[in-house]
C-alpha cells in the first residue's frame, strides 16, 4: 500500500487496465483502421500484420521482428491500444495509453 508521500511522486503511480477479452464491445469503428492509425502514432521497431480475427484479440510474434495482431468485430478501442502499446513496450505509459483511446482514425 501507498503512503501518503508516495502516492504524490510520479514513478509510484499505475494506471490499471481492464482486461476485457471476453466483453464484446457494440461499438461501431473500423477496427483495423484504428490499430493501423495506433501503429503509425507508436512507430513499433517491427513489422506487424493486422488481419480480422474470430473470437479474441490475439498477437503472435515471430523469431523475426514482425507481429501478426487478429482483431475481432467485438474489440474495443481500449483493448486494441493495450495490444499496440504492448508491442511497442509502451503499455505502462499512462500518456500513451491517453493519445491512443483519444486517437480516431484518419
Amino acid at each position: 500500500m501507498l503512503d501518503e508521500k508516495s502516492r504524490d511522486r510520479p514513478e509510484s503511480r499505475w494506471v490499471d487496465l481492464v482486461d476485457d477479452r471476453r466483453l464484446g464491445d457494440r461499438e461501431l469503428f473500423d477496427r483495423l483502421a484504428y490499430a493501423a492509425t495506433l501503429l503509425r502514432i507508436l512507430r513499433p521497431r517491427l513489422t506487424v500484420a493486422i488481419c480480422p480475427g474470430t473470437s479474441t484479440l490475439k498477437v503472435e510474434r515471430g523469431a523475426a521482428p514482425w507481429a501478426l495482431l487478429s482483431i475481432p468485430d467485438d474489440a474495443s478501442r481500449a483493448h486494441i491500444a493495450e495490444a499496440v502499446a504492448r508491442l511497442a513496450g509502451r503499455e505502462r505509459d499512462p500518456y500513451v495509453m491517453n493519445v491512443l483511446l483519444a486517437a480516431r482514425p484518419a
